[in-house]
């Protein structure tokens, strides 16, 4: 399947048809050009209760994603390294071991809806979706190469998994559709308000029990693995890991508006700490 950009045409009979938004009070109802991420069915709808149906595959075209209008970083700070970035990790991080820990840890049902918030070339997707085949699985990202590198693996285990390219400050799902909210190395390459603007759109879409799950950056054991975390920071940036290495995650989380909201694992990696985090959406009042 092929990605469809925002305002593109094409005559090619395999890209899937625009499919409709559902409305969302976030969003501008008068908005024309969404687009939609290659999907493995063309057709969505909503079930019961709110909650997605598998194939749903309309995505937000809030603003071309492009390298030279920064609106996002790519894994390893430059394109040219995209290509590598699962080699990379894999050789330098337990990225097996936590991204497992991390799903494990949602406690993921069959019936329930979940998205990978900045889902990456789909490792963790994968995962999931291995760990609950049932599962009705969403990839977001803001980065077309690497959704498409994501496509290919998916496509490679024969999964049925949704991908999205818009930003994580505009996820184009609907209110209260989502039970499961994981996210793997991400919120580091967001500054303070843009954390906050995520983290307020993932509640937004988070349904009653909600649970929100993330694996990052956190504070570092002992001064090795603060030193170790320099060099994440120099390719990253400063100014969006800085919170990370000061432990405040965790307040952001809270300020943002959820509850219980707790560090539960830690792990030592040569590029510094990785924290796992929990939290969950709190009940409207009556």
């Amino acid at each position: 399947m092929s990605i469809i950009e925002p305002g593109s045409t094409s005559d090619s009979e395999d890209l899937v048809p625009d499919v409709p938004r559902a409305d969302s009070g976030n969003h501008d109802p008068d908005r024309t050009d969404y687009e939609v991420v290659d999907d493995s069915t063309a057709s969505g709808s909503e079930t019961s209760g709110g909650h997605l149906a598998h194939g749903v595959n309309a995505a937000h075209g809030a603003g071309e994603p492009d390298a030279a209008r920064g609106d996002h970083l790519p894994g390893l700070a430059y394109h040219f390294f995209t290509p590598w970035y699962d080699l990379v990790a894999g050789y330098t991080l337990p990225e097996r071991v936590l991204k497992s820990r991390l799903v494990e840890q949602a406690g993921i049902e069959p019936q329930h809806v979940v998205l990978d918030l900045g889902c990456g070339t789909g490792t963790l997707l994968l995962q999931i979706k291995r760990a609950q085949p049932e599962a009705n699985v969403h990839g977001l990202d803001a980065d077309a190469t690497i959704l498409g590198m994501a496509r290919k693996k998916i496509d490679a285990e024969a999964c049925d998994i949704s991908l999205h390219r818009a930003p994580a400050s505009s996820i184009p799902l609907p209110d209260g559709s989502v039970d499961r909210v994981l996210s793997s190395l991400f919120f580091h390459h967001l500054d303070r308000a843009e954390k906050i603007e995520a983290l307020r759109e993932s509640i937004r879409i988070l349904g009653k029990d909600g649970e929100l799950h993330i694996a990052d950056w956190g504070l570092p054991h002992d001064p090795l693995m603060r030193l170790a975390f320099y060099m994440v920071q120099f390719f990253d940036g400063f100014k969006s890991t800085r919170d990370h290495v000061d432990g405040k995650l965790p307040e952001i989380i809270r300020e943002a508006g959820f509850a219980d909201v707790k560090e539960t694992t830690r792990f030592r990696s040569v590029f510094g700490s990785l924290s796992l985090y929990s939290a969950r959406k709190l009940p409207r009042s009556a």
